[in-house]
């Protein structure tokens, strides 16, 4: 729904935007989110054709160059991933803050597209018709956070939000988000594995770095299943990266298959760095061991070395 406002109201606005634009500029330093976001709020509110712009940052947040990229219709607006790369190269900006408005009141999510761009992408804000709430978006070293947002909409985002990307399996191991996508732009290049890592950041919101197996991912919680269902991509990482997938996976069934077997009075040894290095097992659900100076201590199955019966 488009703002429907008197001349004077309309003055009023202008004389808003003046205010706040000349403190901004006194400054000259975009740290201030609440700040940015009031300014492109009543920058934006008033226009009838969706826009895409950008405020172009040096190293300390100084502004470079605020510049409307884009313009569309009412309900629409072409972007191009490329020539916005050329423009952050041409201003040699260190960080972006990227602007869209939705007069029409239908806000969609901005493309992942634009995930190439980082760094100097930094910060994405969304404005929508009147009643569409605002959102803001951080970028830290690649990790990309959305204010107010939880950690069930940030799943919900990335396996449902882009209508290009089908996800066909996913699953969350803590705050790793694995799945099997597909590209349905570019279907020849078939399904991949992403592990998307979500952090939260307190008082802000949830946000996240996705990571291809491509680039050889830390993180190795991945369902094995997954990897038969996915190619192995041509990438000197991805091949060693299911090889050790595979093999944590083999090793936690022999260990589950260990405690299993495992009676109350066996010796459990845990592994280098653990104090005490050996514990009776007191409890099975859940793991207990029992020192010699007779206290206890829950076992954490990763620490386990081995399980001998006792003698």
């Amino acid at each position: 729904m488009l703002l429907s406002i008197t001349p004077d109201e309309s003055a009023i606005v202008q004389q808003a935007i003046e205010i706040i634009e000349r403190g901004l500029i006194k400054r000259n330093v975009l740290s201030d989110p609440a700040a940015t976001r009031d300014y492109l709020r009543l920058q934006l509110a008033r226009l009838e054709h969706e826009v895409f712009g950008a405020i172009f940052l040096d190293t300390r947040n100084r502004v470079i160059d605020n510049q409307t990229l884009f313009r569309g219709t009412l309900d629409g607006a072409a972007v191009y991933p490329r020539e916005v790369a050329k423009e952050c190269l041409m201003h040699n900006a260190a960080g972006v803050i990227f602007y869209h408005n939705h007069p029409s009141g239908v806000s969609y999510a901005i493309s992942d597209s634009f995930s190439c761009l980082h760094p100097p992408a930094g910060n994405t804000v969304s404005l929508a018709g009147s009643g569409v709430p605002l959102f803001y978006r951080s970028s830290t070293m690649g990790w990309l956070i959305t204010q107010g947002q939880t950690k069930a909409e940030l799943i919900q985002h990335l396996t449902e939000g882009d209508p290009n990307l089908r996800t066909h399996r996913k699953c969350v191991r803590g705050n790793v988000l694995w799945t099997v996508q597909e590209n349905l732009k570019y279907p020849e290049f078939g399904r991949f594995i992403v592990a998307y890592l979500m952090v939260r950041d307190p008082g802000y919101g949830w946000g996240y770095k996705p990571v291809t197996e491509s680039m050889g991912p830390a993180e190795l919680s991945c369902p094995v299943s997954y990897l038969d269902e996915v190619p192995v991509p041509g990438s000197e990482f991805a091949a060693p990266w299911r090889a050790r997938v595979r093999r944590r996976h083999a090793d936690k069934q022999r260990l589950k298959r260990t405690v299993t077997a495992a009676s109350i009075g066996d010796q459990v040894t845990l592994t280098e760095g653990c104090v005490p290095q050996t514990v009776t097992l007191a409890s099975k659900k859940p793991l207990i061991g029992r020192a010699d100076d007779g206290s206890h201590w829950r076992i954490p199955r990763q620490c386990i070395a081995s399980i001998k019966p006792a003698v």
